[in-house]
């Protein structure tokens, strides 16, 4: 979409929940589109709570399927693709024409348990 001032904002028309935003609490609901599912999602119901971080999760399989085609992971038995999204390794189509390391460390900070990317993002919003 394009606001006001012309310039493009990315939007989610699906499944949203209001009031949530610290990136690793707060929510605890399993929903949204298998591909797309984060892995704090996926876990049982006792243990799971997930935050905003999830977003950067789904953004990040959202870019690689502009890249490749296909959502990361993807595969037509759901319990394949889940597994690949708890713990497979991000394997890339030769015609991607990025390098192995670029790839990797591009996609490192949407799907990495380790990435701080929300608060990347939050301080970057501060300095404009």
């Amino acid at each position: 979409m394009m606001d006001m001032d012309g310039h493009v904002k990315l939007v989610d028309f699906g499944l949203s929940k209001q009031g949530i935003t610290n990136p690793v609490s707060g929510a605890s609901s399993y929903c949204g589109t298998p591909e797309y599912l984060a892995p704090e999602v996926m876990q049982e119901q006792a243990s799971r709570s997930y935050g905003t971080a999830i977003d950067w999760w789904s953004l990040g399989a959202l870019l690689y399927e502009m890249l490749t085609g296909l959502p990361p992971w993807y595969n037509r038995d759901r319990k394949k693709m889940f597994a690949g999204i708890r713990g497979g390794d991000l394997k890339f189509p030769e015609h991607v024409p990025m390098g192995k390391c670029e790839k990797r460390e591009f996609f490192f900070v949407f799907f990495s348990p380790f990435s701080n990317i929300y608060i990347f993002f939050r301080n970057c919003l501060r300095c404009q």
